[in-house]
């Protein structure tokens, strides 16, 4: 599968914007084309997609391998069509969690996410939240 979208977040997000967030995925992914089965709540986002891991994160995360610093999290799309729905969910968090969430993915950050961008812009989604940057994370 080898392609992979990455986040990083602490343990507890704020609840009214995540809960924003998840209102706004469970709007906007069922509309992008692509079959998924999801469920989204205030305190949860999680879906499936052909070809995709699911793609879960919840408000409060435990890490199994860390019990201080970030929670961090993945999804491998290995570039399938749900990778188009786990960028549009990372950018939709990212504009409403601000700084308590960064991501990336492997791959060139202006290609690869022109698509999810673009998306979002035209939602009216400020343009600075939904840049990514290459190797290290992202301004959302």
């Amino acid at each position: 599968m080898g392609y992979t979208n990455y986040w990083t977040r602490p343990s507890e997000l704020t609840a009214a914007e995540f809960s924003a967030a998840s209102k706004d995925c469970a709007e906007i992914l069922p509309k992008l084309g692509v079959e998924i089965d999801a469920d989204f709540d205030d305190d949860v986002v999680i879906f499936d997609s052909p070809g995709c891991e699911t793609f879960a994160m919840s408000r409060v995360a435990v890490d199994p391998y860390s019990r201080s610093g970030p929670i961090r999290g993945f999804c491998k799309t290995g570039r399938a069509a749900g990778d188009l729905c786990v960028k549009v969910a990372l950018l939709l968090m990212g504009y409403h969690l601000g700084n308590q969430l960064s991501f990336r993915s492997d791959g060139d950050c202006d290609e690869d996410w022109a698509a999810a961008r673009e998306i979002v812009t035209n939602l009216g989604y400020r343009h600075e939240i939904v840049g990514v940057t290459a190797a290290g994370g992202s301004d959302g």
